[in-house]
């Protein structure tokens, strides 16, 4: 049975302890589920799947400040600002040549747009758009869709175009997000843990089952919930459920969420330099 994250309340003296171990030792706020947290070694397990899924979090993060930089540079155009508000030839030579992007297009501060094959519309009702504009700065999608026509995953991004200082336009790009996904299956928490993705909705888009991605809603699951919502505020959660180790927290720039689940005696062989990794395998020391 699954004990309840209960923020607000501290019941025993470990608790406390162990909370205060793991704030000590990442610097921000951690709220840690007492449940079978009453040796060293189970707080240091807790705190080895905190540290794995934030080094994974600072991992997407630079994936995603990559497609953000890579939007940015294409909203400094010379060619763009000259063709506002249309630059659909323009556009249609930068998608050329950057593969991961699947559509470009130029927008007006009303969201009116024209794409780079040609094709008008206006994402003036996009969540994603409505930030732009509002923080006047780029903006990543709450979370990614699956593209009709090559189908990957790919993300919107939008960011001003600026002209002397002021705002003329915005550029928007859907990106696939190839180098996030993979980036994410080659990781580990422990030996057999593994972590995954989740949007804005609750939504997982990322998770090594295919059962699971883009069908599966975390709101559906209390616990996991109660976690989401907690991380969306900005807080590292940590969650334990017999064997089970559960981590979660924002990716920063976005409104994503990483998971990273691990598996309470496996990490623990490993911390304690039982198991040696080597190439192609383990080694397990006796």
């Amino acid at each position: 049975m699954v004990t309840k994250i209960n923020i607000k309340r501290v019941k025993t003296n470990l608790v406390v302890v162990t909370c205060l171990l793991l704030i000590i030792t990442f610097g921000s706020p951690v709220f840690a589920n007492p449940e079978e947290t009453n040796d060293e070694l189970s707080i240091k397990a807790l705190a080895f799947a905190l540290g794995r899924t934030e080094a994974v979090a600072e991992g997407v993060n630079k994936e995603i400040t990559a497609i953000k930089a890579m939007v940015e540079h294409i909203a400094m155009d010379d060619k763009i600002k000259a063709a506002v508000p249309s630059a659909a030839s323009r556009m249609a030579e930068i998608k050329n040549i950057r593969p991961t992007i699947e559509m470009l297009f130029l927008a007006a501060p009303d969201g009116n747009f024209v794409a780079s094959d040609g094709n008008k519309g206006s994402v003036a009702d996009q969540d994603y758009f409505k930030q732009a504009v509002q923080k006047q700065a780029t903006v990543v999608a709450g979370e990614p869709v699956v593209s009709k026509s090559t189908g990957k995953l790919v993300v919107m991004v939008a960011t001003p175009v600026k002209q002397n200082n002021q705002i003329i336009g915005f550029i928007g790009a859907a990106v696939n997000i190839d180098a996030v996904n993979n980036f994410i299956s080659e990781q580990t928490i422990g030996m057999t843990g593994y972590a995954y993705l989740v949007g804005r909705s609750g939504l997982i888009f990322i998770h090594p089952d295919k059962e699971v991605r883009m069908k599966r809603n975390i709101a559906s699951f209390p616990i996991f919930a109660d976690m989401w919502r907690a991380a969306l505020a900005g807080n590292k959660v940590v969650t334990q459920s017999g064997n089970n180790i559960f981590v979660c927290m924002r990716i920063l720039g976005t409104s994503w969420v990483v998971y990273g689940r691990a598996f309470k005696d496996s990490v623990i062989w490993e911390i304690t330099g039982r198991i040696k990794r080597i190439p192609g395998g383990l080694i397990i020391q006796r």
